[in-house]
Formats: structure tokens, C-alpha cells, sequence
């Protein structure tokens, strides 16, 4: 449990705003300022204090702790927002008990190494989605959905990434992939779709983003009904500000978008099932 822990800035006000910025996600917020710093409540009255004042910086790495996902995605990109450098972006992680942990990693602009994590008592939310990491290798499970309207093909980006990617996301416990994929279909683009049929059955090996995590992924995609729906809403997703595009078939090979077997397969689509196996 942190007590306090004191900072030494050369800029006082980058540093308010900066601060200001990434605690608040996380339930901290500036509590007082006078001529010789800034002090910083991280959480709960009982959770501590950050002092900060003008010196010469120090290196050290310090752990926030988060209650959500979506509270350490937000402390990422409202670091980024505010001046801060990536260190790892928001994602599971290794640990020496064996059971993994979520966190996303920043440098602020002073130099010092922050990380948000989520706490212990909060890894049951994780916990619902099949997917685990064991030191540096890790596991998901992954429903999604395929829909097509007049030669396009509905995928989603987000403002973190530089790629597209399907409409979709882990199946939880106790879940099937069906009903995981009618969930995430919904929860991204507001509209009730029906499944026509299952068409792959896709494992992928992949790195994590940082690089850190060697990922095998293991994805059913499903067609879904066309039901000629342009209104897709905006969304979001752990957290990520996320928009939805429609790529036509025909240059879906020119853009940067995963799975990319989908430039092939999506243009004539088989009769039956096709397990396919990437490294991408």
C-alpha cells in the first residue's frame, strides 16, 4: 500500500497537468499547490499521497493500481495525450506467481517509469475471458464476426492502433463462441445481427504489440446475416476510443489489416468449414 512518494520535476506545471491527466482515471486528483509543490491524492484517503517538487529527476518505476481495464487503457492514452512516451502498451502480462496480470507501462516527461496495473482483487474481470498468460507466452480465445454488405466487409480500428481489425473479442467463461460473437457484435456496432454459419476456424501466432508476449490465438469467425445495415454506431472497446470502417473486398489487400487471409477467402467464401493457420 503506498504511503507517499515524493518527486522531483524541473517543469512544476507540465508535471500538474501531466498528473493530473493520468491519476484521474485511476480515482487520484491534485489536492494542493503552493510555491514549493504539488500534492497528489492517488486514490482512497488511505491509498496515500504523491508530492512533487522542483529538482533534478530521478529514475525509478512506480505502480499505479487500477480497479479496470478500461481505467489502465485510459491512463495510457491520456499519458500519451499529455506528454508521456510508451513503455508497453495496456495488455497482459507475465508474473512470478504464474497467474498474469494486466498493466500498461509510460514514461512521463520528466523521465520517471510509471505503470498502471490492475489490482489483485479486481483479476476476477479478467478471469471471465478465456485467455491467460504464462511467462512470456500467452493464450486467447476469440469469437468473431464476418459481415459483408455490397462487396465491403465491416471492420474496426482504434485510436491506439494502426491497423483495422474484425468485429469481435474474447469468449468468456461459460460462454459458447456463438453467443460471445452476438455479444461483441453488438456491443461494437449497436445492432442485433443473426449468425448464418460458421466459416474458419483460424489459429494465429502472433508477437504482442510491446514484444514482450509470444500470443497463440485461437479465433472462430462466423457469417452473419445480411440484414443491409449502414448505421453502425461509434464504440468502444476496453476502454479505446474505436471506429468502424467498411473495406471493399477488392482493396482489402492494400490496407493494414489482420486476419489478412481474409483478402483471399472473403472474396469467395466456402461451403464449408476451413481451419486456417497464420503467423501474423
Amino acid at each position: 500500500m503506498l504511503d507517499h512518494l515524493d518527486l522531483l520535476v524541473q517543469d512544476l506545471e507540465r508535471a500538474k497537468n501531466f498528473y493530473s491527466a493520468v491519476l484521474r482515471p485511476l480515482g487520484g486528483r491534485l489536492i494542493h499547490e503552493d510555491q514549493f509543490g504539488l500534492t497528489f491524492e492517488t486514490g482512497d484517503s488511505h491509498d496515500g499521497y504523491i508530492w512533487i517538487g522542483l529538482g533534478e529527476p530521478r529514475p525509478f518505476h512506480f505502480a499505479f493500481q487500477a480497479k479496470t481495464r478500461e481505467a489502465v487503457n485510459e491512463f495510457y492514452e491520456v499519458a500519451l495525450a499529455n506528454g508521456g512516451k510508451d513503455n508497453g502498451v495496456p495488455g497482459e502480462r507475465p508474473s512470478s506467481d504464474g497467474e498474469g496480470y494486466y498493466a500498461a507501462f509510460v514514461i512521463d516527461p520528466e523521465g520517471y517509469r510509471l505503470e498502471a496495473a490492475l489490482e489483485k482483487s479486481s483479476m476476477a474481470e479478467v478471469s471471465r475471458d478465456i485467455a491467460f498468460v504464462r511467462e512470456s507466452a500467452g493464450f486467447r480465445y476469440r469469437a468473431a464476426a464476418i459481415i459483408l454488405e455490397n462487396g465491403r466487409v465491416l471492420m474496426a480500428g482504434n485510436a491506439r492502433d494502426d491497423y483495422f481489425y474484425s468485429i469481435g473479442g474474447a469468449v468468456k467463461l461459460g460462454e459458447t463462441a456463438e453467443e460471445a460473437c452476438l455479444r461483441e457484435v453488438m456491443e461494437e456496432t449497436g445492432i442485433k445481427l443473426e449468425i448464418d454459419r460458421l466459416l474458419f476456424i483460424h489459429e494465429n501466432f502472433f508477437k504482442s504489440g510491446d514484444g514482450q508476449t509470444a500470443v497463440h490465438e485461437l479465433t472462430f469467425y462466423f457469417l452473419m446475416k445480411s440484414q443491409n445495415h449502414e448505421d453502425f454506431k461509434l464504440g468502444a472497446t476496453a476502454g479505446l476510443t474505436e471506429t468502424l470502417h467498411w473495406l471493399a473486398l477488392a482493396d482489402y489487400a492494400k490496407y493494414k489489416v489482420y486476419p489478412t487471409f481474409f483478402a483471399k477467402k472473403l472474396q469467395n467464401l466456402p461451403q464449408f468449414i476451413e481451419r486456417i493457420v497464420t503467423y501474423e
